[in-house]
């Protein structure tokens, strides 16, 4: 998830850095840099089933200030450089009103 979010946003491999499983707060360390330009903070998953809410929940608790929690999970079967994301349908509408913002 980390070499696809540096990827897209064209950030350096220290702006986004994967965290060991079980480790509290966000699973993505995020830069300030990174959180400017992403707005986004991940819960990592990696699970046969979709993730419940609990884990929804959890990602927004953890979430960077200024920013959206969402749930990126990896279903069973997806290779490493792909993957789902779950978010709260609110947070996917502001996620689109502020795309639009930058039009």
């Amino acid at each position: 998830m980390a070499v696809i979010i540096r990827s897209y946003f064209g950030l350096h491999e220290d702006d986004v850095v994967s965290r060991p499983m079980g480790s509290s707060g966000v699973d993505l360390m995020m830069s300030p840099l990174a959180q400017q330009k992403v707005k986004i903070s991940f819960e990592c998953k990696k699970t046969k089933a979709e993730p419940t809410l609990a884990a929804l929940e959890q990602a927004k608790y953890n979430a960077y200030q200024g920013t959206i929690g969402v749930v990126a999970w990896q279903p069973r079967g997806v290779g490493g450089d792909n993957g789902v994301v779950t978010l709260d349908i609110h947070d996917f509408m502001e996620l689109l009103r502020r795309a639009n913002e930058c039009d």
